[in-house]
C-alpha cells in the first residue's frame, strides 16, 4: 500500500486504515496532481475490473472522483452511507444540488437531469460531459439508513437496490462504482451480495454457493473489505432470503434470463486505459480470454 502512504496522497484518504493495495488500485490517467485515488478494482464473474470499491469523495478529491467515473465509463454509482451519521460527516456531496444546473469539476461538467426518492433508495440521473468528448450517463443509487459497521438494514430493501443496480448496469460497459464512507464494510457486503445474487439467479439450487471463496477473492483486491464476523454472517442471512425467494418461485433449475452481465471494458478500451500501469499491477498481464 505504498501509493496510499505517500505524503502527497495521504491527504486524499479519509482514513489511513483503509488504503488500496498497489496491485489493484485504480490509476487515474490525466489527473493534474497525481494518478492516485483511494479506490480498488474488484473482480467479478465477467471481468477483472467489474466493480470499483472506493471511499466517499472528499471535497479535495471531487474532481478525481468524477475523472475516475468518466475514464472508466461507469454507468452506475451505488452510495451506501448517509451524508451524516451520528453527527459524523460521511461524504462530501459530489452530485449537484439542483436539476439542470451544471457543476464544473476540472475539465468535466456534471449535471443532474432527474431525481426520484423512493422508500428503499433515492435515484439520481446524472450527465457527465467533457469538451469534444462523448457524454456519459450515470445513475446514482443512494441507500438511506444503513449505519456504519451495522447490519440492521432490512434484507428486502437491500435486495431491491441490488436488483435495480443490476438492471441499470446493463446500459453501460464500465464497472459499477460502489462506496460507503471508507469503501469497506458496507461496500464489501453489497458487492459480495451482488455477485452471489447473480450466481443464485443463474444456477440450479443444488449447487454449492461458496460465500467464503467470494469474500476471500474480494479481500485480495481491497484490504478489510469485509471487516467483521457480523458482516460476514449478514451476507449469509441476506443470501438465505434470496435463495428462499427462488425456492418459493419454484425455479429449481438455472434461470433462462440473466439479471445482468456487466462485461467491463472492451479489450481496446482496457489496453488504452492501463497501458501505462507498471508490470506488477495485477491487471497489467491479463490475457484476452480473461478480459472477455
Amino acid at each position: 500500500m505504498r501509493a496510499g502512504n505517500e505524503p502527497v496522497n495521504r491527504v486524499k484518504n479519509r482514513s489511513q486504515e483503509a488504503l488500496p493495495y498497489d496491485h489493484s488500485r485504480v490509476v487515474l490517467i490525466n489527473s493534474q496532481n497525481s494518478d492516485y485515488i483511494n479506490a480498488s478494482y474488484i473482480a467479478g464473474a465477467d471481468s477483472p475490473c467489474e466493480y470499483i470499491a472506493t471511499q466517499a469523495p472528499l471535497y479535495s478529491t471531487l474532481s478525481d472522483f468524477w475523472r475516475m467515473v468518466y475514464e472508466h465509463r461507469t454507468g452506475v454509482i451505488v452510495m451506501l452511507c448517509d451524508s451524516v451519521e451520528n453527527g459524523k460527516k460521511m461524504v462530501d456531496p459530489y452530485w449537484p444540488d439542483e436539476i439542470n444546473v451544471p457543476v464544473r469539476h476540472g475539465e468535466l461538467t456534471v449535471t443532474m437531469t432527474g431525481v426520484s426518492v423512493l422508500d428503499a433508495y433515492a435515484m439520481r440521473q446524472i450527465k457527465v460531459t467533457m469538451k469534444d468528448r462523448q457524454d456519459l450517463r450515470v445513475t446514482q443509487l443512494c441507500i438511506r439508513g444503513w449505519s456504519e459497521r451495522g447490519c440492521s438494514i432490512p434484507a428486502e430493501k437491500l435486495i431491491d437496490v441490488i436488483r435495480v443496480a443490476g438492471r441499470e448496469a446493463t446500459k453501460s460497459s464500465g464497472p459499477v462504482t460502489v462506496h460507503c464512507n471508507l469503501g469497506v464494510g458496507r461496500t464489501g457486503m453489497f458487492i459480495a451480495l451482488d455477485l452471489l445474487t447473480r450466481f443464485v439467479d443463474n444456477h440450479a439450487l443444488n449447487l454449492v454457493v461458496n460465500v467464503y471463496d467470494v469474500v476471500q477473492r474480494m479481500m485480495g483486491c481491497r484490504p478489510n473489505i469485509i471487516q467483521t464476523l457480523t458482516q460476514y454472517m449478514f451476507i449469509h442471512d441476506v443470501l438465505g432470503v434470496i435463495i428462499g425467494k427462488k425456492m418459493k418461485n419454484g425455479s429449481r433449475g438455472a434461470t433462462s434470463s440473466v439479471v445482468y452481465q456487466n462485461e467491463g471494458h472492451t479489450i481496446n478500451e482496457y489496453n488504452e486505459l492501463h497501458e501505462h500501469i507498471r508490470d506488477e499491477h495485477v491487471y497489467s498481464a491479463l490475457n484476452e480470454h480473461q478480459m472477455k
